[in-house]
């Protein structure tokens, strides 16, 4: 689903920032966006291969401590 947006954005995207066609902004924006995600692709896998501690660690970034937790208060009804 996200795919099939993203093509329709890419598709119409001298629509959406109000340009022709022919602009150089069609190509270049998008080639931006699309450079930097492979770009990031890169540079995980340079990082799995290269230094596996650092890129298992990217893993628990989310991951709050136990004694650093919000506590949740129930909704009252």
């Amino acid at each position: 689903m996200i795919a099939a947006v993203a093509l329709l954005v890419l598709a119409n995207f001298d629509l959406l920032i109000g340009v022709e066609a022919p602009s150089p902004l069609v190509l270049v924006l998008p080639g931006i966006i699309i450079g930097s995600g492979v770009v990031d692709l890169i540079w995980g896998e340079i990082l799995r291969h290269t230094r596996p501690d650092v890129y298992d660690a990217m893993s628990h970034v989310d991951q709050i401590p136990g004694s650093q937790e919000i506590p949740v208060v129930p909704e009252r009804a």
